[in-house]
């Protein structure tokens, strides 16, 4: 029989992985100056962004304290399949914009852009996007060779991704879901588990 946390519990510990994450992001950011660009909202538009349930838990108890859990639960479910609901486009191409959520971010948009992952030959690569790639293909090689010499660390997406799942042994949370339906499931399981808050 299987021993399932309390949704408090698990809120908790993604929050305590998210930060981990985060300090492990900032001192890759701190050694490569590497970045994002100014406002980019490329990858938030893509409605083929998936997520777990448990990336979404924090957000999803934060709707529920401040009572905008059902207002959000039906915009979610009216984009189903769409973009995130949680981004804001301030451009007319819409290719520019914020994360309304950024501080509570699932982890997927968390690392997007910051992490690498093993390749064949067993050695870290960059995982980087488009933009990414064409304004800054000098200093991708350079971390490229850098992660590949062992001379520079990155955070390894598998890595992080099996920290968050060891929180749930059920394993019911952990599977990928387009990112507004893995929303909406985290805003049901904190309501059938409120009596745990």
């Amino acid at each position: 029989m299987t021993v399932t946390p309390s949704t408090l519990s698990l809120v908790t510990g993604v929050q305590n992985v998210m930060a981990e994450l985060d300090v492990a992001i900032s001192k890759f950011q701190d050694e490569t100056r590497w970045g994002c660009r100014e406002g980019c909202g490329d990858c938030c538009n893509s409605p083929e962004i998936e997520v777990t349930v448990l990336e979404a838990l924090p957000h999803a108890l934060l709707l529920w304290e401040s009572s905008k859990a059902e207002l959000f639960h039906e915009v979610l479910a009216s984009r189903l399949g769409q973009r995130c609901a949680f981004y804001v486009p301030e451009t007319p191409d819409q290719s520019k914009g914020r994360c309304s959520i950024y501080s509570t971010r699932p982890m997927l948009c968390q690392m997007f852009g910051f992490t690498a992952q093993t390749h064949k030959d067993d050695k870290a690569r960059m995982v980087a996007c488009k933009w990414q790639k064409l304004s800054q293909p000098e200093l991708l090689k350079q971390i490229d060779a850098d992660l590949i010499s062992g001379e520079l660390q990155m955070p390894l997406f598998a890595y992080w991704q099996s920290r968050l799942s060891e929180l749930d042994p059920s394993r019911l949370l952990s599977e990928r879901l387009p990112i507004n339906e893995a929303f909406l499931k985290a805003i049901d399981y904190v309501y059938w588990r409120r009596s745990e808050l």
